[in-house]
C-alpha cells in the first residue's frame, strides 16, 4: 500500500527497517543531516507493511523519493544500521545486504571513527547452527578496543531489547584487542567471557546489543 504525502508531515512517520544514530552517539548530527538533505522539502511516498502504526500512532513506512529508496540510502551510505522491526521486515535481507556493503567499504558508522569510541561492538554471532537452546555458546557478541591503552571494563553491562543483563566482573580489555562473551558457560581468559545464561539471548528475528560502562552510558548499540 502506497500514498503520497508532504514532506512537511515527515514526523509524523518513522522510517522501518532501518535505525539510526540517537542524540548524543557518533555520527548523529551527520545521519540526521543525511536525512535532512534527502528529504526536505521533496515529496515523498510512503510504503506500509504488515503493522501501519507504532503505539505512538506513528505511521511506519518505507519512504521514496522518485525511485529513491530512503531507508536503503541511508543504510548503504553508512547512516543508518539495518534493524527488523517485525512483522515489518520485507526488506530485511536487502539492508542487511547494504549495511555489510557500507561495513566492508568502512564508511558512516562503519569508519574508524576517530572522534574517541574507545570500545565498540563489532559482530554478533546470533543463530548458531542447530538448535539455539542446545548450542548456547554458538551465540556470542564481539567487542573491540580501539586505542593503544588498557580499557578497564569492569561493571560494564550488555543488555538487549528484552532486558536480559550480563554484568562484567573484573575485567580489562588490552590495547587493540577483542573479546567475545559467549551466551552459554564456560573459562574466562583475557579474549573470551561467558554470561552464563541457561537460555538463548540475541532474538533470530532481530534484537539490538546496548554496551554501557559502569556508570550506565551507552557506550555504544549494534542493531541487526
Amino acid at each position: 500500500m502506497r500514498r503520497v504525502i508532504c514532506i512537511r508531515l515527515l514526523f509524523m512517520f518513522l522510517l522501518i527497517g532501518i535505525d539510526t544514530p540517537e542524540k548524543g552517539e557518533l555520527y548523529y548530527e551527520e545521519a540526521k543531516e543525511a536525512n535532512r538533505r534527502l528529504v526536505e522539502g521533496k515529496e515523498v511516498k510512503l510504503e506500509l507493511d504488515e503493522e501501519e502504526r507504532d503505539r505512538y500512532g506513528r505511521t511506519l513506512a518505507y519512504v521514496y523519493i522518485g525511485n529513491a529508496f530512503i531507508n536503503l540510502k541511508l543504510v548503504r551510505e553508512g547512516y543508518a544500521r539495518a534493524y527488523s522491526y517485525p512483522p515489518n521486515i520485507r526488506y530485511r535481507e536487502m539492508f542487511s545486504r547494504a549495511q555489510e556493503e557500507a561495513r566492508q567499504k568502512g564508511i558512516g558508522i562503519w569508519s574508524s571513527r576517530p572522534q574517541g569510541r574507545r570500545v565498540e561492538i563489532t559482530e554478533i554471532n546470533f543463530d548458531p547452527p542447530g538448535s539455539d537452546r542446545d548450542n548456547l555458546n554458538g551465540e556470542w557478541i564481539v567487542i573491540a578496543s580501539n586505542t593503544d591503552v588498557p580499557i578497564d571494563m569492569t561493571g560494564f553491562t550488555l543488555s538487549d531489547d528484552s532486558d536480559h543483563v550480563y554484568k562484567f566482573g573484573q575485567f580489562t580489555l588490552t590495547p587493540g584487542n577483542t573479546v567475545t562473551v559467549f551466551t552459554g558457560s564456560g573459562v574466562s581468559a583475557s579474549t573470551s567471557l561467558y554470561w552464563g545464561s541457561k537460555t538463548p539471548i540475541w532474538n533470530n528475528d532481530g534484537d539490538t546489543a546496548y554496551l554501557k560502562d559502569s556508570d550506565g552510558s551507552l557506550i555504544d548499540k549494534y542493531s541487526y
